[in-house]
């Protein structure tokens, strides 16, 4: 099947990147039935096997390049909410993602990942980690994550002038190290967000950190689509889903791929064995990621495993898309996650990527 050899061959490294939130018995098993029921009618396994939710879309920065950037919907679920999901995912061993927003904005998401691990369901952080002072670092460390991903958008962070304060760096390279040396055995990892002005500062950072022992590094390739593809995106999805597109929640950007031109050269840098990226590009891959029109010849694999939950309650099938597939607020997860719209939607994408997927994190 077109795209699906360089799709497997991203997800292998993105296994073995992730091997602390899947084991690689359940990693097989899952991968076989999804091989299994990918050529239906649509139809996924019982229920999800991670939960990407949104505890909020509030923030404490303004990143121009977020695919969240426009979303700033003030509704909220509450605690109970949570509870009453972690108990639906709980006989599926379903993993759960907090991401946001920025979580650690809310007071109580000590509380929410606390539900989830008493569950004894995989449990992943997502932060800035610009707030991670060492008391809020000790509580994750007693929680016991499974996974904390600290994302670093460089031209912001390493410069402090997004949060206008002396240290923001220090404070999450700093987390960082110290969730390494506490939890060994949990994926810690620092996710270096490219951007035009980070790509220059890239090196600077990966001489700073790649030498940290147990944390894992990671470069995040750029999601973004320029403004003649996001109008092609519109005119192909109403062609082939049959309604409006809705808004395309990613970086609208006209690409200058000059800017990107030492990506393949530090990529293939020696002094670079241990970085990862996501997704995984092949030095000609990178060079047309970062260059107009590039058509992904991948396959999409996360909408029959995995969902995005919405701050309000929402179920999306993907983080760039506000599809809604229907809300955990009015009907569980289990119900939403095989319905006729979703089922709809990935024999959709199965037939081909829309161009709003091109440069999509998780290919």
């Amino acid at each position: 099947m077109p795209g699906l050899g360089i799709t497997l061959g991203s997800k292998l490294t993105e296994f073995r990147l992730y091997r602390a939130w899947m084991p690689f018995g359940r990693m097989v098993a899952e991968g076989v039935k999804l091989a299994l029921r990918y050529r239906g009618d649509g139809t996924a396994s019982e229920f999800p096997t991670t939960l990407n939710v949104s505890v909020t879309n509030r923030c404490n920065l303004a990143c121009e390049c977020c695919y969240n950037r426009d979303n700033r919907g003030a509704s909220e679920l509450g605690i109970n909410d949570f509870a009453s999901l972690v108990a639906q995912a709980a006989p599926y061993r379903a993993g759960i993602f907090l991401t946001g927003g920025e979580p650690l904005v809310r007071s109580d998401v000590f509380n929410i990942l606390a539900l989830s691990r008493k569950a004894g369901l995989k449990t992943g952080l997502v932060s800035n980690g610009i707030l991670l002072e060492p008391s809020m670092v000790d509580r994750l460390v007693g929680i016991g994550l499974d996974m904390v991903v600290l994302s670093v958008r460089g031209d912001r962070t390493l410069h402090d002038a997004e949060v206008n304060r002396p240290g923001a760096y220090d404070v999450l390279r700093n987390a960082a190290v110290r969730l390494a040396e506490r939890m060994p055995r949990s994926g810690i990892q620092l996710n270096y967000v490219l951007t035009g002005e980070s790509s220059a500062t890239v090196e600077a950072f990966l001489d700073d950190v790649l030498p940290l022992p147990g944390v894992v590094v990671r470069l995040g390739h750029l999601s973004f689509a320029t403004p003649s593809e996001a109008d092609a995106h519109k005119v192909v999805w109403k062609a082939r889903l049959g309604d409006a597109a809705p808004a395309l929640f990613t970086f609208l950007h006209d690409v200058r791929p000059e800017q990107f031109a030492d990506l393949p050269r530090i990529l293939t840098n020696r002094r670079h064995a241990r970085l990862t990226t996501r997704p995984v590009l092949s030095p000609s891959e990178c060079s047309e990621w970062y260059a107009p029109g590039y058509a992904s010849r991948r396959r999409c694999l996360f909408i029959w495993h995995s969902t995005n939950i919405q701050a309000d309650g929402q179920v999306f099938p993907c983080q760039y898309y506000p599809y809604s597939m229907g809300n955990i607020l009015e009907e569980p997860l289990q119900q939403i996650w095989n319905n006729k719209r979703y089922r709809s939607f990935r024999r959709e994408i199965r037939r081909g990527l829309l161009p709003g997927c091109a440069r999509c994190c998780k290919l």
